[in-house]
Formats: structure tokens, C-alpha cells, sequence
């Protein structure tokens, strides 16, 4: 098999955007003012004010999708693990048909995360990795990298059973009303075949720029959009 086919132009990986599909990703909340706690860090979180100053909507944000409580929380070093196994995850449909052993498979994507991992790190210094929370229980990832006039968004995943619920939506949601409140643009990388491009398109993305398999899409503060 090929190396990560996620590892996208110039900037590095994109990662697969898994937020869902169908009309079912529709949140029943728009983020325009999330309900933002104190200053200070939560429990196993940590800010730091350049990232308050960065994102300050996203920063600690806290709503309902459909009656359900959603946060966002800086991810620690201890969420490691469970950051590979969302991205694991996003992998599972793919290596479904390939006739490698179990351990094989879980070599291969550990060693894609790391990659992918590595790349991150090294295109996008100063970028916020949060980890979505729902009910309470971590059930996805979101990173983002703000600058001075784009917010990036780098990766968007979330573990099957938390798909199809609106959470991805609303947090894209978010994602945009802090674009709009700061003046920002926002930008994402995504396969010209995945189905969440759709979504990305209902938002009121619009394609900038086409490559050989990754699709540059960006979201302006004047672009129209349905739900915010």
C-alpha cells in the first residue's frame, strides 16, 4: 500500500474530514456566541494567550447539539492515544478489503498517524489541536491553525458513534463565526471524492484551488452561508 494519500499539498497532511454524512450532520445549534467558561483552563485542559487571543470564540467553547453538551478542550499529552484511535478510525472503511493481518493493519496505521502526526508538527507551528467532548466523553478531534487573516483547518474527525449528529456541522459552524467575528477567512483541504465536501459547500466553501486528488476550499466572511 502507498503512504498516506492524506499528505496534502504544500502544507502537509489534510486529514480525512469525518464528520458524517447525510442531512442527519445537520447540528440544531449554531455557534454564533458560544457560552464561553472563566479564564482559566479547565479540568485537563491548558491555554495560553496567544491561543486565547487566536481563537478567543473556540477557546473553552461550550454548546448543545440536539440537547446534547459539546466542549472543546486543548488536547494533553496524555490524549495521544486516543488521537490515534480517532484517526484509526477514519482508516477502519479503507483497510477493510485489504487482506493484511490485524496486527498488520494496526502497524500501518500507527505508523501513518505518526507521519501524519510529524507533518502537522512541522507545517503548522503554533496550531490548536482540540478534542471535541460530547456528554462528557472525548469523542473526536479538531485542529485548527489561526493566522493573521486565515483560520486553517487542518483535520476534522470524529469516532463513528458520534457521526451523523450535528456535531461536526456545528463545530464547522463555530469554526466560521470566529472567522466572521475576527475578519477571517476560512480554508480546508479535502479529497475530491469525499462525500463531506458537500457539506463543506452548503456552509458556503467555495473551491480556490484544484489539485491531482486534494480540493483547496475556502469560506469568506462575505461568503453566503445557511445556518449562521
Amino acid at each position: 500500500m502507498q503512504s498516506d494519500r492524506r499528505v496534502g499539498p504544500a502544507e502537509g497532511s489534510a486529514g480525512r474530514q469525518i464528520v458524517g454524512t447525510g442531512s442527519s450532520m445537520e447540528g440544531t445549534s449554531a455557534c454564533d456566541r458560544p457560552s464561553l467558561p472563566g479564564k482559566e483552563p479547565g479540568p485537563n485542559r491548558s491555554a495560553s494567550p496567544n491561543e486565547e487571543l487566536s481563537l478567543p470564540l473556540l477557546t473553552g467553547a461550550q454548546f448543545s447539539v440536539g440537547g446534547c453538551p459539546v466542549m472543546l478542550r486543548m488536547a494533553e499529552d496524555q490524549d495521544r492515544d486516543f488521537l490515534a484511535t480517532v484517526y484509526a478510525s477514519t482508516r477502519e472503511e479503507e483497510l477493510a478489503n485489504v487482506p493484511w493481518s490485524p496486527e498488520q493493519k494496526r502497524a500501518f496505521v500507527a505508523h501513518q498517524f505518526a507521519a501524519q502526526d510529524a507533518a502537522y508538527t512541522a507545517n503548522y507551528p503554533g496550531a490548536s489541536r482540540l478534542v471535541i467532548v460530547a456528554a462528557g466523553a472525548d469523542v473526536g478531534r479538531l485542529y485548527l491553525h489561526p493566522r493573521a487573516d486565515e483560520i486553517r483547518i487542518m483535520d476534522i474527525a470524529l469516532l463513528p458513534a458520534a457521526r451523523g449528529r450535528g456535531i461536526g456541522t456545528t463545530l464547522l459552524q463555530c469554526v466560521l463565526a470566529e472567522g466572521a467575528a475576527s475578519g477571517r477567512f476560512v480554508s480546508i483541504h479535502v479529497e475530491s471524492f469525499n462525500p463531506a465536501r458537500a457539506l463543506y459547500e452548503r456552509l458556503g466553501f467555495q473551491l480556490a484551488e484544484a489539485g491531482p486528488v486534494y480540493l483547496r476550499l475556502e469560506w469568506r466572511p462575505s461568503s453566503p452561508t445557511e445556518r449562521l
